[in-house]
């Protein structure tokens, strides 16, 4: 039985792939995010939080902490792209109205 995923997500390997290659990268001391063109007419998340940012709880807060924000922001952004965003350790202690 096929896995259904969230259309709103990015997930193939290959897709951050090209984010990380192909997307405008922009950067602060918690956050590095790829921005590329996807073609589709919905924006598109990913998330990176590697083992750099301690133990899974601390690399899920983060991953929670990116999604919420992503969600309540996502009526800003412009339709069409890939946003990939990875997480670095200064963002393990931020609320989530920092990280907007």
């Amino acid at each position: 039985m096929a896995r259904k995923t969230h259309p709103e997500r990015v997930t193939q390997k290959w897709e951050f792939q090209r984010g990380y290659q192909k997307g405008k990268k922009y950067w602060n001391r918690s956050f590095v995010m790829y921005v590329v063109w996807n073609s589709l007419n919905q924006t598109r998340l990913g998330i990176t939080a590697t083992k750099k940012l301690g133990i899974s709880v601390k690399r899920n807060r983060v991953k929670r902490l990116i999604r919420e924000s992503f969600r309540l922001s996502k009526h800003q952004i412009r339709q069409g792209y890939d946003i990939i965003v990875v997480g670095r350790s200064e963002a393990i202690d931020m609320k989530c109205q920092q990280a907007q």
